[in-house]
C-alpha cells in the first residue's frame, strides 16, 4: 500500500531540479531560525511583549476614598478651595478618640481660604463599618461643653467647629480660625451632611424622669434672682390640678409628667416667673404641643431647638421637652428675666440631637413658612389617623396640606390605608382606587373635600384639603416617589 512519502504521482529525488531543491532548503532555513529565536527570547526575557512605560499606568481607584472625596463638597463659600480626601493610619489623627483605633478606614481633607491659607477648615471622616459604631464614636467624642446642631442623626458644636454621625460614616471638622470670611458652623455643616445618607439606630431619648432632681430648675444668674422654689411634679393623672381645661391638649400628645417651679425677685416678691416643664416622651409629641399652642404671631427667640417669645413669656421645645417660661407682667423687665430662666432651663434639658423624620421627606416646594406640624392623635379629627406630620402648601391659587405618617409595620400601614378607603365610601364618595408600581392609591371626597392617599410599605401619605382631584392626585403620586426611595 502506498505511503504519503511513496506514492506514485510523487516524482523521484533524481528529477528534481537543483533550483527547487535550493528554494525548499532556503524556507527550511528560515523556518528554523523563526523557532530558535522564539525560544531564546522565551527563556531570556521576562518582560511581556507589549509593556506600558513607566509613569503612564492606570491605577484602580481606591473605591472608598472616591466615596470618601465625595463627602467633602464644595462649602460654597466664595473664595475656599476644595477639599481633597486622603486615607490615613487612626493613630495619626490628633486628639483621636480610643475608639477611633478600632475604625476601618478614616479620611482627612483640608478646605482653605486661597487669599490666606492659614485660614482652614480640616475635615475627619470616620468610616466606623456600621451605624452602630458610628454612633458610639460619635457619643465618645463629643466635647461636653458643645451644644446640640440638627444635623444627621445628631451632631454637635462648638466655636471652632462640630461634628456629626450618619450611617456609618461619624464626621468632624474644625475651623483653625474663627473670622467674618470663615464660612459658618452651620455652612460647614449643612454641606458634608448633604452629601450623606441619614441612616442607624435611634439614639436613646433621655427622659426627664432620668434627670436629677437638682438639675431640673437650674438658677437664675442675675442679680435678685435664684433658686426655683414649689418645685412640684405633675402626671397626667392629677395634671389638671395645675392647668385645669388645657390637661386634655396634653395628654392627647402623651404627656409622661411635667415639673413646676417658681422664681422669684427677692427684692420685690410681686415679680416673679412660673416655669412648666413638660416631659412629653419623645421629640415628635414635644413639636406637636409646641407647634398647637404656638402663638398668632410668635417673636423667634434662640433658645432650645426652637422657640418664641410673647410679652408675657419664653416658650420652646427641645428633645422630648416643652417648656413653658411665663411672667408675672409683660413688662420688658420681666421678658428679659424670662428669657434668662427660658435659657438656664434649656442649657438641663436632655437632648439626643434627633431629627424630625418628616421634615426632610415632605416636600419644600410651595411649602407655606412655618406651617409644619404634627398631630399625635385623631389627626384632620379622623379617628384612625394618628401619628402624622402634615404642612400647608400653597401653588398658585391653590391650597393644600401634604401628610406623612409612619406605622410600625406594612400590616398597620395598610390597615389605615383600608380605613382611609372604607371612610370614603362611608361617608362621601370613591373615585379612585388601584394598584401602581410601588404603590397602592385612594382618591375620595367627604363634604366637598378631596383626599388622595397612597400607601408604601409602612408608611402613609397623603394630599388632603382641596376641591380638585386630578391635583390631589398629581400632587400625593409625585410624594409617593419619595416615599419610595426612601421605603427603599
Amino acid at each position: 500500500m502506498p505511503t504519503f512519502f511513496g506514492r506514485r504521482y510523487m516524482r523521484p529525488p533524481a528529477r528534481v531540479s537543483a533550483r527547487e531543491k535550493g528554494i525548499g532548503g532556503l524556507v527550511l532555513l528560515v523556518a528554523a531560525a523563526i523557532v530558535v529565536a522564539c525560544g531564546v527570547v522565551t527563556i531570556r526575557e521576562s518582560t511581556p511583549l507589549f509593556e506600558i512605560a513607566p509613569g503612564n499606568e492606570k491605577v484602580s481607584p481606591n473605591r472608598e476614598l472616591l466615596v470618601a472625596q465625595r463627602m467633602m463638597p464644595a462649602l460654597g463659600t466664595a473664595g475656599w478651595s476644595d477639599a481633597r480626601a486622603i486615607q490615613v493610619d487612626p493613630s495619626d489623627v490628633p486628639d483621636a478618640p480610643p475608639a477611633a483605633r478600632d475604625v476601618d478606614r478614616v479620611f482627612t481633607g483640608r478646605y482653605e481660604n486661597l487669599a490666606d491659607v492659614a485660614q482652614q477648615v480640616r475635615v475627619t471622616i470616620y468610616d466606623a463599618g456600621t451605624p452602630e459604631n458610628a454612633l458610639g464614636l460619635f457619643t465618645e467624642s463629643r466635647p461636653a461643653e458643645s451644644e446640640s446642631l440638627a444635623v444627621g442623626c445628631g451632631g454637635w458644636r462648638t466655636q471652632t467647629g462640630g461634628g456629626f454621625w450618619a450611617g456609618r460614616y461619624c464626621t468632624r471638622f474644625d475651623r483653625s480660625t474663627v473670622t467674618e470670611t470663615d464660612p459658618t458652623i452651620q455652612t460647614i455643616a449643612d454641606a458634608l451632611a448633604g452629601v450623606q445618607l441619614r441612616y442607624g439606630p435611634a439614639p436613646a431619648e433621655p427622659s426627664l424622669t432620668e434627670a436629677k432632681e437638682d438639675s431640673l430648675l437650674p438658677a437664675i444668674d442675675l442679680a435678685g434672682w435664684g433658686e426655683a422654689m414649689g418645685l412640684r411634679v405633675y402626671t397626667p393623672e392629677d395634671l389638671w390640678e395645675k392647668i385645669d381645661g388645657r390637661a386634655d391638649l396634653y395628654l392627647a400628645f402623651h404627656m409622661v409628667r411635667m415639673v413646676f417651679g417658681t422664681y422669684s425677685d427677692s427684692r420685690d416678691p410681686g415679680n416673679y416667673i412660673d416655669v412648666y416643664w413638660y416631659d412629653m416622651g419623645t421629640p415628635d409629641n414635644a413639636f406637636g404641643i409646641y407647634r398647637a399652642e404656638m402663638s398668632s404671631e410668635p417673636r423667634s427667640v434662640d433658645v432650645g431647638r426652637e422657640g418664641y417669645a410673647t410679652p408675657g413669656g419664653v416658650f420652646f421645645w427641645k428633645g422630648g421637652s416643652y417648656v413653658r417660661v411665663e411672667a408675672s407682667d409683660g413688662s420688658q423687665e420681666l421678658a428679659d428675666v424670662a428669657l434668662a430662666a427660658a435659657r438656664a432651663v434649656a442649657q438641663v434639658v436632655p437632648d439626643a440631637d434627633r431629627r424630625l423624620w418628616a421634615d426632610d421627606l415632605l416636600p419644600e416646594e410651595n411649602r407655606v413658612a412655618g406651617s409644619f406640624g404634627y398631630e399625635a392623635t385623631d389627626a384632620f379629627s379622623l379617628g384612625f389617623l394618628d401619628d402624622v406630620f402634615r404642612a400647608e402648601y400653597q401653588a398658585g391659587d391653590a391650597t393644600y396640606t401634604t401628610f406623612v405618617h409612619r406605622a410600625k409595620d406594612e400590616v398597620a400601614a395598610r390597615a389605615t390605608f383600608d380605613a382611609y378607603a372604607a371612610f370614603f365610601q362611608e361617608h362621601g364618595q370613591l373615585f379612585k382606587r388601584q394598584t401602581r408600581e410601588g404603590f397602592d392609591l385612594v382618591v375620595g371626597e367627604v363634604g366637598g373635600v378631596v383626599d388622595a392617599v397612597v400607601v408604601v410599605k409602612n408608611y402613609l401619605g397623603g394630599v388632603s384639603g382641596t376641591g380638585d382631584a386630578a391635583l390631589a392626585e398629581e400632587k400625593v403620586v409625585a410624594f409617593a416617589q419619595t416615599l419610595v426611595s426612601e421605603a427603599n
